[in-house]
């Protein structure tokens, strides 16, 4: 019985490119003999390994040869070069050919991993197919189903790569575990001639026996000539028809010569359009040549003068260009989408050298002018990735919008991968909706930053994410959908766009469908109320709003958040304090009251929806949401939820201080399953108020921040808060200067044997009936501290609101106004912000001054009392 071989699988880790260089990428790959290892670029102990048949490390250790073929830089080096990838591979996959196997190779990878690289090679670098075809020599070796099989998995070590090399390497493994009964091989044509000859040799010796007795057997010696005529007859046909196709193959190889000389003359006289491929190695093998006079591309040859091109939304006639007077025009037919140099095309206009065309979808062409408007440029750099980039930036997102493109600054990982991620599904994306158009399924697909102009509780940003928002153009339905989600529904809307082609029936079910999926909720946006007033028990009124990812105002929340006493009851304003740190191993209670949701654009642009808001306090386990409203643009909500922490700390006033509490507006959509609050894990004090004493605030640990990565408005924002800190600490100096005072005044009472009643009278006087200073200053300057407070809250929205404006695009006009319109949002911000710190600094110099004269007076008339009764 023939035994089952495992899938032989080898990875290999490639070089950094250089867009992975620009951004300062990191390794996170290592490897030990066969096994490999991947850390998160965030958490390097938080690692995962793998174990394969064979693993090369072409990461680094190289240099480049005379000839141009990169090969190790030592002895000691772990490079591994094409021709040890070839030994093993390639030479494994030939042997196995000669004993009369099929072989197969599958290269594995994200795209610019390095399949094309390991497989066909880069000019002298060549890889395992010519390798192994210089093998081969002159053998003909037929491809049939595989019985011995490989697998070389590509991956990048860039830390932005983490995602899309942990997602290979799990691919890799599964396919270990494939196996299959190899098998030798046996061409069906060689086999068919060997039987036919065997028969032959029978027949001609069983003729020869029927002679050689002597017997005539006159039926039997008849069929048995016919038999072997027969035979011979297919024998000659199998002749006849190897040497058709040695013929044939012979012709289309001189066909090929006879067009790549022709091409190699039209490059020399035409300009012409090259395609731009996702994978380098297939890019620059079309060349388009734009002929004299004019001519129509498009999907249809059925014209005088036609360039066809076949792909996803190019229309029979799509758009036409002419070469006139040594110049190029280019003008879209109708509807047909043209995109230049990434902005969409609508008018004839001169193509210059090197423009970058988008036809349909994603058709991709690099234009290439007269021969005397070339001057050798390198070309390599109009990739598959700059045609996109190009189009991401036109559409506002861009190298510079994510801060890529500041050569000094140390990019975020994450930020980068997001913006390849951007870039390479945009595309895919553009397919979807042509095919969703095709097939009449009403769907728009539109390409999305989760996150994009989001922050956490402390006001950092977000980790980004692509996702792709589904609409129906009909039902006015919303999904959105993960990049992978996507990707894998993709995969399947193409078999059946095939089908479709095809002119085949499609019958599917809703589980099977790519197009369908059940209604669910919708994040809206987010808002931020800074819980920075609690640590001083002052009551706060908001006004915020909520933002979506790409930081547009999604509604208006009004909500309050109000200290109260146990029964509920808000406290009153000499109750305010002025050093937080007396409420440690004390009881808070406060309230978050949501009152209205105004101007929901979510039902301005269809009122048959609702929303609900959602929220956590400090870290609590459990989300908190208000009851379902619909139908209207302006919800009243009108929730009040009470809470206790039944034990402040340090850790809590810590958080406090630099915190928001973060609310989520969900979208409702018919037939979609409400939000509710679960009820476990929730424990009440006796009056009904949520105890959230058991949750330990998680204080993010400290980041260092560069003065380029703070905004000057946030600079200053900081230097502000920093400088009320130091009031605070005179605020205590003053206190304590008070006790030291009544300490002087009790000695000099205490001395006043002969006066006593007189000077306690006089005492009483200033300072009240049980002989200690009166509050009313403190009192004075917690009432300045709040309406500080209330003040700093619309200013820190102001700051994050600026932080999400965006520019709107190219137009001058547009820009100008924008311009404008920013340049008076910062002077507005500028002003409030100097307005709260004068009012501030004048309200404490004005209580510093009250405290002091009070307190000198009193003393000055108390010791002058008691020395002239001496």
């Amino acid at each position: 019985m023939l035994s089952a071989d495992s899938v032989q699988v080898a990875v290999r880790v490639r070089p950094f490119n250089q867009m992975e260089k620009d951004a300062g990428s990191c390794c996170i790959i290592s490897m030990v003999l066969n096994s490999i290892t991947v850390c998160h670029p965030r958490n390097r102990n938080n690692t995962k390994t793998f174990l394969f048949d064979l693993s090369y490390w072409s990461h680094n250790g190289f240099i480049k040869n005379k000839e141009g073929i990169l090969i190790p830089d030592g002895p000691a080096s772990k490079y591994a070069d094409q021709k040890r990838v070839f030994d093993d591979l390639g030479q494994e996959m030939l042997n196995n050919a000669w004993k009369g196997y099929n072989a197969t190779l599958l290269a594995y990878g994200q795209t610019g991993s390095g399949k094309s690289y390991s497989m066909i090679g880069y000019g002298p670098d060549r890889g395992i197919i010519p390798l192994t075809c210089d093998g081969m020599f002159k053998i003909i070796h037929q491809n049939q189903e595989p019985d011995k099989q490989y697998q070389i998995a590509t991956v990048s070590p860039a830390d932005i790569c983490y995602e899309e090399t942990l997602s290979t390497l799990r691919y890799a493994e599964r396919t270990k575990n494939i196996r299959n009964k190899a098998v030798i091989n046996e061409n069906p044509t060689e086999r068919l001639i060997l039987e036919l000859r065997a028969e032959n040799a029978k027949l001609r010796s069983t003729i020869t026996k029927i002679r050689n007795t002597g017997l005539r057997v006159e039926e039997e010696m008849k069929e048995l000539r016919q038999s072997l005529a027969e035979n011979e007859r297919q024998m000659a046909e199998i002749q006849t028809s190897w040497e058709e196709q040695l013929e044939k193959a012979q012709q289309e190889w001189e066909q090929k010569y006879k067009t790549l000389t022709q091409e190699r003359r039209m490059i020399q006289m035409f300009p012409y359009l090259v395609n731009v491929n996702v994978d380098p190695q297939l890019s620059g093998f079309v060349h388009l040549f734009v002929q004299d006079g004019e001519t129509v591309i498009g999907q249809s040859a059925g014209f005088p003068q036609a360039i066809v091109i076949k792909g996803f939304g190019v229309a029979d006639k799509h758009a036409i260009i002419t070469n006139l007077d040594n110049k190029v025009t280019l003008e879209p037919c109708g509807q047909a989408k043209v995109i230049l140099n990434g902005a969409l095309l609508l008018t004839k206009v001169p193509l210059k050298h090197l423009d970058r065309l988008i036809l349909g979808s994603n058709s991709t062409y690099l234009y290439v002018g007269f021969p005397c408007e070339r001057n050798g440029e390198d070309m390599s750099k109009y990739d598959y990735d700059f045609f996109q980039s190009e189009l991401a930036a036109v559409e506002g997102f861009d190298r510079d919008a994510l801060g890529l493109s500041n050569r000094n600054k140390k990019v975020d990982p994450s930020v980068l991968a997001v913006f390849l991620d951007y870039i390479r599904v945009k595309p895919l994306v553009a397919e979807a909706n042509q095919i969703s158009e095709e097939l009449s399924k009403d769907l728009r697909f539109e390409l999305e930053v989760k996150n994009l102009a989001l922050t956490d509780s402390r006001g950092h940003d977000l980790v980004k994410e692509v996702i792709v928002k589904v609409t129906n153009k009909a039902t006015h339905q919303v999904w959105v959908w993960s990049k992978a989600k996507f990707v894998n529904r993709k995969f399947i809307m193409e078999d059946i766009y095939q089908h479709f082609i095809d002119g085949k029936t499609i019958s599917l079910d809703r589980e099977s469908d790519p197009f369908w999926d059940p209604i669910d909720v919708v994040h809206l946006g987010t808002a931020y109320v800074w819980l920075q007033s609690l640590n001083y028990c002052i009551p706060l009124e908001e006004h915020v709003e909520f933002h979506n990812s790409q930081g547009e105002e999604e509604a208006v929340l009004q909500m309050n958040l109000v200290p109260c006493t146990p029964t509920g009851q808000p406290l009153s304003e000499d109750e305010i304090l002025i050093d937080p740190t007396e409420m440690v191993g004390q009881r808070l209670d406060f309230q978050v009251q949501i009152k209205q949701c105004l101007g929901i654009r979510w039902l301005k642009q269809n009122s048959m929806r609702g929303i609900q808001i959602q929220y956590h306090v400090l870290n609590h386990p459990c989300p908190f949401c208000t009851k379902p409203i619909w139908n209207t643009v302006n919800a009243r909500i009108d929730q009040v939820m009470q809470f206790t922490v039944k034990s402040v700390s340090e850790e809590l006033l810590n958080y406090l201080q630099n915190h928001a509490l973060v609310l989520d507006l969900w979208g409702l959509q018919e037939d979609c399953t409400e939000i509710s609050s679960p009820s476990d894990d929730i424990e009440l004090t006796d009056e009904g108020s949520i105890i959230i004493d058991c949750v330990r605030p998680q204080l993010p640990s400290s980041v260092e921040i560069d003065d380029d990565q703070l905004s000057e408005l946030y600079i200053k924002l900081s230097k502000l808060e920093q400088e009320i800190e130091l009031l605070r600490d005179v605020n205590r100096t003053l206190r304590k200067d008070n006790v030291s005072i009544k300490s002087t005044l009790r000695k000099m009472s205490d001395a006043s044997r002969p006066d006593e009643k007189s000077f306690h009278r006089k005492n009483a006087e200033a300072f009240g009936s049980k002989g200690t200073p009166k509050a009313s200053y403190e009192v004075d300057f917690a009432k300045a501290l709040k309406t500080f407070y209330q003040s700093m809250n619309r200013v820190r929205n102001q700051l994050l609101g600026l932080r999400r404006h965006r520019p709107p695009g190219d137009d001058v006009e547009t820009l100008r106004l924008y311009l404008d319109n920013q340049t008076r949002i910062i002077r507005d911000f500028g002003d409030s912000l100097e307005l709260c710190m004068n009012t501030l600094k004048n309200d404490v110099s004005l209580i510093v001054k009250k405290k002091k004269g009070t307190t000198c007076g009193v003393l000055w008339q108390s010791e002058a009392s008691f020395f002239k009764k001496q």
